[in-house]
Parts: structure tokens; C-alpha cells; sequence
């Protein structure tokens, strides 16, 4: 089908546009004005709407095949192993005494488990929000695990300067105590004695 766009050049409408055309055609049937109007109207509202998706498509396959999407992939993964190996840094050099950080290959948390200094991963949750800084507990994670001494911490989206005010944070949760672990009792131990 061919139409007339404003300034009377061709337009040619392929097969895939066949379905559209016949319902703006049905539509305006009994629209009052110049049927000769019609069929350019018809094709360009037809075209708009078409070329509208196609070219967003030609848009990320250009942006495929030119090899922008791996080298967008390389930057990534090189930004996110900086971020991941300042805040893991950071955790040790900070919080030490109270996390043992484990580094993943991939992703974008990483997991920090407790030394023994404290044993409930929702109350050290709580208290670092308290102070500003969220960590994730694991226990609320894992319906069949009674383990709560793991913490997920999220490396994609701060900046050093949010790491480094974060890690202070979290340790001086930590040096509060409010969560610790009870210590032994020594009348419990006596007794080897």
C-alpha cells in the first residue's frame, strides 16, 4: 500500500504494517474530510507508531554488535571488584575483631560472619539501622538454617566516602555491645578446675 505523507512524497507500507493500516482505516472511515488525506495519514500514523519500536531494537542491537554491552560488562566488573575490595578492606580492617568477611567471585554482596563476639544477626541488623547503616541478616533468609551469625552487605552502590563512613559505623555498633554475647559464666567452668 502506498500513501501520501504532508509534503505528497511516498510512503510504502511493507507487510508488517498490513494489520495496523486496516484498523486505522476502519477507524476513520467515516471521518468527515479529504479522502485523499486519508491514506497518508493512515500510513504515517501507522509508521510513527511502527518505527517507534524498531528503532529502540536497532538501538540495543547496534549496541551489541558493536561491542559496547562487553565493554560496558569489562568496566562493571572491574568497578564492582574496586568497590567489593574497599569495603571487604575496610570490614577487616575496621571490624576484624567481629567479622570474618568471605569475598565472592561474582555478584554484588558479600557475606561477613561473626568471631564469636556476637550471635544474633538480626539484633547487630537492628542496631547498625540505628545508626544509619543497613546490613541484611541471613537467618531471615533461610527458613531451615538456625544460623544467625551471617550478615549480607551490599558493595554495588556506595561511594568510598559512604564505605568509609558506613564501616565506621558498623564498628562502633559493634563497640557498643548492646547485642554481645553473654560471657561464660566462670561457675560453670570451675568445676575442670
Amino acid at each position: 500500500m502506498i500513501g501520501f505523507d504532508e509534503i505528497a512524497a511516498a510512503i510504502h507500507c511493507g507487510s508488517a504494517l498490513a494489520k495496523p493500516l486496516r484498523r486505522l482505516r476502519k477507524e476513520n472511515a467515516n471521518t468527515a474530510g479529504d479522502p485523499v488525506d486519508f491514506p497518508g495519514r493512515c500510513c504515517r500514523d501507522a509508521i510513527k507508531h511502527h518505527f517507534r519500536n524498531v528503532s529502540r531494537q536497532r538501538v540495543v542491537a547496534d549496541f551489541l554488535n558493536e561491542g559496547y554491552f562487553p565493554a560496558h560488562l569489562r568496566r562493571l566488573r572491574e568497578r564492582l571488584r574496586t568497590s567489593r575490595d574497599l569495603l571487604a578492606g575496610l570490614l577487616i580492617e575496621r571490624a576484624g575483631e567481629h567479622l570474618t568477611v568471605m569475598l565472592p567471585d561474582q555478584g554484588i554482596n558479600l557475606t561477613a560472619c561473626s568471631t564469636g563476639t556476637w550471635d544474633s544477626d538480626t539484633a547487630v541488623s537492628a542496631a547498625a539501622l540505628r545508626k544509619g547503616v543497613v546490613v541484611m541478616p541471613l537467618s531471615r533468609m533461610n527458613v531451615s538454617s538456625s544460623d544467625t551469625t551471617r550478615l549480607l552487605l551490599g558493595f554495588s552502590g556506595p561511594s568510598e566516602e559512604e564505605a568509609d563512613s558506613g564501616t565506621r559505623l558498623l564498628t562502633e555498633t559493634f563497640n557498643c555491645g548492646e547485642f554481645r554475647k553473654a560471657p561464660i559464666k566462670r561457675q560453670i567452668c570451675d568445676w575442670h578446675l
